[in-house]
């Protein structure tokens, strides 16, 4: 028995971008703080973040993440990326201090594992989502547009606001009239 089989010839599904380059940087103006023990991770994350807009700092252990938000105060950061396993302080214990500290600040956690086991003792330590590495650009840019406390620039106004000022307007010539 033999089944003659047509092959469809549909486009090839692609990745599509959130929004796309011409519309400007995504997360433009919101402040990101990244904390990852590994720095090729902390450098990748920045980079990503960064080229959509966002202003990042990036620290090596939770202790740090904790220090730059008594520094900068409550509200600074729109969001905080967070690596569970770290040294000096691991991402979970950080989290629930940061919470006492700021209880709105969306926290989410980067790490390799993704067990559902791990996934609960993050939301138990006040993660509200859970990435797991590796990770895709766009999830990441996903889950900081899903859970930021602030809304990116609008990238029209956002542009209009760094436009340098153009002059005014010549005067118009005067005109005479004759009797």
């Amino acid at each position: 028995l033999v089944i003659p089989l047509e092959l469809a010839h549909a486009p090839a599904p692609t990745a599509t971008p959130l929004a796309s380059k011409e519309q400007g940087p995504r997360l433009r103006g919101l402040h990101i703080l990244a904390a990852d023990d590994v720095e090729i991770n902390r450098d990748i994350v920045a980079t990503l973040l960064e080229q959509e807009g966002a202003i990042v700092d990036c620290v090596e252990d939770g202790k740090r993440t904790v220090e730059l938000l008594k520094q900068h105060g409550k509200g600074h950061y729109d969001i905080v990326l967070m690596d569970v396993q770290m040294p000096v302080m691991n991402g979970l214990q950080a989290t629930e201090l940061l919470q006492m500290r700021d209880p709105d600040l969306p926290v989410v956690a980067l790490t390799a594992h993704a067990m559902p086991e791990e996934t609960q003792r993050c939301k138990d330590a006040g993660m509200i989502d859970h990435l797991p590495k590796p990770f895709e650009p766009e999830d990441v840019i996903r889950m900081v547009l899903k859970w930021s406390r602030s809304k990116p620039q609008d990238t029209i106004s956002g542009a209009l606001d760094e436009a340098p000022p153009y002059p005014a307007p010549a005067p118009a010539p005067e005109t005479v009239s004759t009797p």
